[in-house]
């Protein structure tokens, strides 16, 4: 396993604001990442930033497969176990809809890793399943300024 001597992505946002080359750049990288996994019949059903290592030049891998698990691409991809982290949830997983479909899910915590690369911030700010959905229903953002140039 290669080593990601610059850390976790949740970590480097703390320190740093991203430019919007750099969000881009890794934005199709994490796409690429899942393209490939989801292609296979992988899904990873915990990506949040802190499961984004930065290699020594900066590129991204994504780690922390413990959620993983393979879905047959025939058939409905089908998941009943919930799992991943509050804040990158689906309103699906908060919701406690069943069956739902992981590959899904996993696009949505793109979504939110993309809105945390941008603004430094989670997009559902709140501790409470019931107000991080209520939110994402409502379409009650917090976004920054700079997201708004």
């Amino acid at each position: 396993m290669e080593y990601a001597e610059n850390g976790d992505l949740f970590t480097y946002l703390q320190k740093m604001q991203l430019t919007e080359a750099q969000i881009r750049s890794w934005l199709l990288q994490i796409l690429w990442a899942f393209s490939y996994m989801h292609g296979v019949g992988v899904v990873h059903r915990d990506l949040k930033c802190e499961n984004i290592l930065l290699t020594s030049r900066y590129n991204l891998r994504i780690a922390d497969f413990g959620f993983a698990r393979f879905v047959d691409r025939g058939r409905n991809p089908g998941a009943n176990t919930v799992c991943g982290t509050m804040t990158y949830s689906a309103p699906e997983l908060l919701y406690g809809k069943r069956p739902y479909n992981p590959v899904a899910v996993d696009v949505w915590a793109i979504g939110v890793v993309l809105f945390i690369m941008c603004n430094n911030v989670p997009p559902f700010r709140n501790s409470h399943r019931k107000d991080i959905h209520r939110k994402q229903v409502s379409c009650s953002l917090v976004v920054s300024r700079n997201a708004l140039q």
